[in-house]
């Protein structure tokens, strides 16, 4: 007993959650369950029925839930949360009971800690890449980066999700925190910008993957009532790194130069990640320990997972098509403009042509595929389609106006790195608490319609002040009113739309339509940026020569690429005015295009059902008592582990939501 007690802070109960075919399981806290896939591989499809009407006989005694290693969740955790208490039920009770409240809150502070680093780091990236393109000059080509960044995120969600179930929680956070490291390293000793690309492409992939097993812990752990809270609680780093970001970027800039910022984080990363890696590696020893005591010695232990099976989980041919065609027709656009489109039969229209072919063949695999990337009979709903589309077209329309915001700043008002830190700032740490007064009042009014609408129709707003501000003249109250707009605006939009997709499907597609969110978003903000980048590439060089007309071209193509070039001419100065001049003609066509793909989003807003946040499946939830669940067995340990369910829902599954944030949502708000 007293063993027993020790383990049991880490332990929940036991639910059996059988795998169904193109559906992403939500994950296990401490526990990995790369075992029980192993298992049910090499058991054949599991067996589910619900009690009473399965004619199976029940298991011995000995074997039932003998694997609490590959199945433990926080399913049971979830059913003993009353509605009205948020995120954690802190009320006295047995001793287990407050051991397991205690393991929650210590998970919740290393992954506190882990995202405070990673927020830090994010907050900060893009003001280093300012100067990063600057030294190779590329500063026009900051669209292209972005673009990389987005596809890198928009496709490596599902995959990573697969492989975590596939090889395990720890491992796949060790993998993904080396490629992170990886890629601040290849950054910080880039001597090209092609290199720079693609050290971008490593830490793209690496904090992603991260965001995603981290969101996966804590969203297995709310229910739908306080889910928007939490989704919006988890980002309070952004509102202490606030603070931090501009003196820190301003100190390592002085003192270390670009490649220092990106450097730094070679060593500060792990450290941070330490506690979360001691916590789950506590957890998974006490609770294999456990498991090893209730397993029968007649049950073999599980084979390893093939390889081939989980290639075809994750779908990489299909990914493969999928990544290649919108790399194919964005980064032409992105790199030539819209003017390397329309000179003849270049390599950039084949490219934008071979993309489109390949895009065509993705739709076609994917209605073909046994487990799809993008499984479209898993979206067919009309509310995650019109979310979906909200989410593309919202972000599209954010990285119009925002991808070159840092540069312009600076230029249009001379403001050190501290001052423009502090100015793109402005929309993460308003979303951020706008994100939470909207999760309270989404739990309180159990609606979000009205607050999504309203949402859209201040961020329309914000983008309107923006076309009549970004000019000389202006006060920097006035840009920053617009900045704040966008972040009131951003964060009722953020929170709601995820939430929607969830709520508008069975429990079984929760997984699957957040993920197709997600995706969506990172694809709308991948358009956008080649969109900025094609805009700002056909418009910034002829404005240039336009207003510089006594410079020579190589000195126009110094200053377009250079950002330190311009800041080198003193405020006042004829050059300095006519540069500032171009890019607020430049800027303003940005802005412009930003409204114009956002008004038909703000159109289907007023389209999107008023979604009802009482939880649909509460009175299933409370049938799935502690004593249902502990009568789950095992059947037939010796010919193949018959997997017996009492889920009270279609296929077996207990609902365990997915609320993946993604690293575009860190930036926009």
């Amino acid at each position: 007993m007293p063993e027993e007690s020790e383990d049991s802070a880490w332990d929940s109960d036991l639910v059996p959650i059988p795998a169904e075919s193109g559906v992403l399981d939500a994950g296990a806290f401490v526990n990995e369950r790369e075992e029980l896939a192993r298992n049910k591989n090499s058991a054949g499809e599991a067996s589910l029925s619900f009690p009473g009407i399965s004619s199976d006989p029940p298991a011995p005694l000995e074997t039932q839930l003998w694997d609490d290693l590959d199945m433990m969740s926080w399913s049971t955790h979830i059913d003993n949360v009353a509605e009205r208490t948020p995120i954690v039920s802190l009320r006295a009770g047995p001793s287990r009971e407050r051991r397991r409240t205690i393991a929650l809150l210590m998970l919740y502070a290393s992954i506190f800690v882990l995202a405070l680093a990673m927020s830090l780091d994010s907050m900060s990236f893009y003001l280093y890449l300012n100067y990063a393109c600057s030294e190779f000059d590329a500063l026009s080509s900051i669209g292209t980066i972005m673009i990389v960044q987005q596809l890198v995120r928009a496709i490596c969600k599902p995959p990573v999700a697969k492989l975590s179930d596939a090889v395990g929680r720890i491992s796949t956070k060790v993998l993904l925190l080396g490629m992170y490291v990886a890629g601040n390293a290849v950054m910080a000793s880039a001597t090209s910008f092609n290199m720079l690309a693609i050290g971008t492409v490593f830490q793209s992939l690496g904090s992603t993957g991260l965001q995603v097993l981290q969101s996966v812990i804590v969203a297995d752990t709310t229910s739908v009532q306080w889910r928007g809270l939490l989704i919006a609680t988890v980002n309070m780093p952004y509102l202490i790194n606030f603070a931090v970001t501009g003196p820190f970027v301003n100190y390592i800039m002085t003192t270390y130069g670009w490649r220092g910022g990106y450097a730094f984080w070679i060593v500060c990363l792990p450290l941070s990640a330490v506690p979360l890696l001691v916590t789950l590696t506590i957890g998974h020893r006490r609770a294999r320990r456990r498991s090893m005591k209730r397993r029968p010695n007649s049950c073999p232990s599980p084979a390893s997972a093939s390889a081939s099976r989980i290639v075809q989980e994750m779908d990489l041919f299909g990914m493969g098509l999928f990544s290649s065609g919108l790399t194919l027709i964005l980064l032409p656009m992105s790199l030539g403009g819209f003017a390397a489109l329309q000179q003849g039969w270049t390599s950039e229209r084949w490219e934008l042509i071979f993309g489109c072919i390949m895009l065509a063949c993705f739709a076609w695999w994917e209605t073909r595929a046994s487990m799809p990337f993008l499984p479209f009979q898993a979206v067919s709903n009309s509310t995650v389609i019109m979310t979906c589309t909200i989410a593309a077209l919202d972000f599209a329309g954010f990285y119009l106006s925002w991808t070159y915001l840092a540069p312009f700043i600076m230029i249009l008002k001379d403001w050190d790195q501290l001052q423009t830190a502090y100015f793109v700032s402005a929309q993460n740490v308003t979303s951020t608490v706008t994100g939470m007064l909207v999760g309270i009042l989404m739990a309180y009014t159990r609606r979000l319609k009205k607050f999504l609408t309203y949402g859209y129709i201040i961020r329309v707003l914000g983008v309107l002040l923006m076309i009549r501000y970004r000019t000389e003249g202006h006060s920097a109250l006035s840009l920053i009113i617009c900045q704040v707009l966008q972040g009131i605006g951003g964060g009722s939009i953020a929170v709601t739309m995820q939430v929607a997709v969830q709520v508008a499907v069975p429990p079984a597609r929760v997984a699957v339509v957040t993920a197709m969110e997600l995706l969506t978003t990172e694809v709308g903000a991948a358009f956008g940026s080649a969109l900025a980048s094609a805009l700002f590439t056909a418009q910034l060089r002829p404005t240039l020569a336009r207003d510089l007309p006594s410079m020579t071209q190589a000195e126009l193509d110094h200053i377009q690429g250079d950002l330190s070039a311009v800041l080198r001419y003193p405020m006042g100065s004829m050059e300095r005015i006519a540069i500032a001049h171009t890019w607020v003609s430049v800027m303003r066509v940005l802005c412009i295009a930003s409204l114009l793909v956002q008004l038909p989003a703000l159109l289907l807003t007023f389209c999107v059902p008023d979604l009802d946040l009482h939880d649909p499946h509460s009175q299933h939830r409370r049938r799935g008592t502690t004593q249902d669940i502990e009568r789950a067995t095992y059947h037939d340990c010796e010919s193949g582990h018959r997997l017996r369910s009492t889920s009270p829902f279609p296929g077996g599954r207990t609902e365990r939501p997915t609320s993946w944030r993604s690293a575009s949502q860190d930036v926009r708000g």
